[in-house]
């Protein structure tokens, strides 16, 4: 049998034939569900039919034989179903707007800073379910104000990085049976097909990619575990590993970058426990590890007059590092370090860390690049695609440097991909350094320079808003 595709336009006509007996309690026509063709309505071409009451003209063209055709589709319903969605709708333009109030309110108890709030979910007659969320615009500081940062207490750890060193493992070079080649040429094996990481030989199992070649086939590029490890940090370190023969094995460097990423975590709890001491106030603490430094800054509202005080528990959020931080009676100087702040009193505060999913920031958290006591701060939330999940999250990244071999490598890992970045590296009395890239598919991207940035301040930044920042000890 021939098969047809088919575009089918339904149009409903708002006419005079469609009248409020079109929504009376009796169904004109029983039998036929809504937005079914009613029997007998057919017609060839476009000639304007008229529909009766409870109905409307649909069309539908044959885009393989050019044919039209005009019919009536049924578009009556039960008024206890036209009141349901009315309802539904009204129900969600209330949420929507209480929101934006919300927002508004917040907005303008802490200018310079924006806070979204959610609506929903609200199920739909149909079953469906709708939520969102309400951004109002931040209100701009007037002429002449700032607002107010303040320093907390920071965290430090060793000063020494592990490096890379050579594998007691020899190399396996795989014979392919194929002329194509890959990435990790020559140490990757390349299977004819498609085929998941677990369909891969035995050695290398450790990531798998996908090669169209136009014209030859789909083959699959097989990985192994040292070879994918220091292709993923890129750069020098992939070169490295390459002239080593195979052998250079970058676990510690990874290691490193985690150990790394980890104070900056510890430094947005003490920052956001301290914050959430003193709302209105941005608190940052410096973190210094492996010979890098830097600082990461949280704000915590003023509960607008009139509202509820804000949950006790916020969510902290640097690069793909989240926090609970939950305030208490009682100090957990093993994780939250000592605060001891001007103007807290006798308050203190317990810092959890707990991982949780990165979400959409309900609660402004806010990145800067100084630790100037008094400043205004950019507080617009960058959104990207979750590398994860593909979803709108806020994005976050880390960045670290590392000199090697009279190069510079930066490092950079976001929660977000194909997402436009930019490294700014600043030096008083030097020129200042911008860098652009786009995050790959899993949200990382390795960069070598033969710019010397000893003594350089590093900011990364989406579009306006600062991700990260540090100095770059000589």
């Amino acid at each position: 049998m021939k098969k047809f595709s088919k575009v089918l336009i339904v149009a409903i006509l708002a006419s005079a034939s469609i009248n409020s007996a079109a929504f009376a309690d009796t169904d004109p026509f029983p039998g036929v569900a809504s937005g079914g063709e009613i029997p007998g309505t057919r017609v060839a071409g476009q000639p304007g039919i008229t529909c009766p009451a409870g109905s409307g003209v649909g069309i539908e063209s044959n885009a393989t034989t050019h044919e039209e055709f005009s019919y009536c589709v049924k578009t009556w319903q039960p008024q206890a179903n036209i009141d349901a969605m009315a309802a539904y709708r009204a129900q969600v333009a209330a949420a929507q707007a209480d929101a934006l109030a919300q927002s508004q309110a917040w907005n303008a108890a802490n200018p310079g800073h924006q806070k979204c709030f959610p609506w929903g979910p609200f199920t739909d007659p149909n079953g469906g379910t709708s939520s969102g969320g309400v951004c109002a615009n931040p209100v701009e500081p007037g002429p002449g104000t700032t607002v107010p940062s303040q320093s907390t207490d920071g965290v430090v750890g060793p000063t020494t990085a592990p490096a890379g060193s050579a594998s007691s493992t020899p190399a396996v070079i795989p014979t392919n049976d194929t002329s194509i080649t890959g990435n990790g040429s020559p140490y990757t094996k390349i299977l004819a097909g498609q085929h998941s990481t677990a369909e891969c030989p035995v050695g290398f199992q450790a990531a798998n990619g996908i090669i169209v070649a136009i014209g030859t086939g789909t083959f699959t590029e097989c990985w192994p575990d040292l070879a994918w490890k220091a292709n993923r940090l890129g750069g020098t370190y992939w070169e490295q590993f390459k002239a080593s023969g195979g052998t250079y094995d970058v676990s510690a460097v990874i290691d490193a970058l985690g150990v790394i990423a980890n104070y900056k975590t510890q430094a947005k709890a003490v920052a956001q426990t301290a914050a959430d001491l003193t709302p209105g106030v941005q608190r940052c603490s410096t973190w210094s590890v492996y010979g890098q430094t830097g600082q990461e800054c949280a704000y915590t509202g003023v509960t607008p007059t009139g509202t509820a005080s804000p949950s006790d528990s916020r969510t902290a959020t640097s690069g793909t590092d989240t926090a609970t931080v939950t305030t208490t009676p009682a100090l957990d100087t093993s994780t939250a370090q000592s605060l001891s702040v001007t103007n807290l009193e006798t308050t203190t505060a317990s810092v959890t860390l707990v991982p949780v999913v990165v979400a959409a920031v309900p609660v402004a958290v806010v990145e800067t690049a100084t630790t100037t006591t008094s400043q205004s701060i950019n507080a617009k939330v960058a959104m990207g695609v979750s590398a994860d999940s593909g979803e709108q999250v806020a994005v976050a990244a880390d960045l670290s440097a590392k000199p090697l071999k009279g190069k510079f490598v930066l490092t950079v890992n976001a929660n977000v991909e194909s997402q436009q970045l930019t490294i700014t590296a600043t030096k008083k009395g030097g020129k200042t350094i911008t860098i652009a890239f786009i995050t790959n598919s899993e949200g990382d991207r390795t960069i070598s320079t033969k710019n010397n940035l000893s003594g350089y301040t590093l900011t990364l930044k989406s579009g306006a808003q600062v991700l990260d920042t540090f100095v770059l000890k000589k």
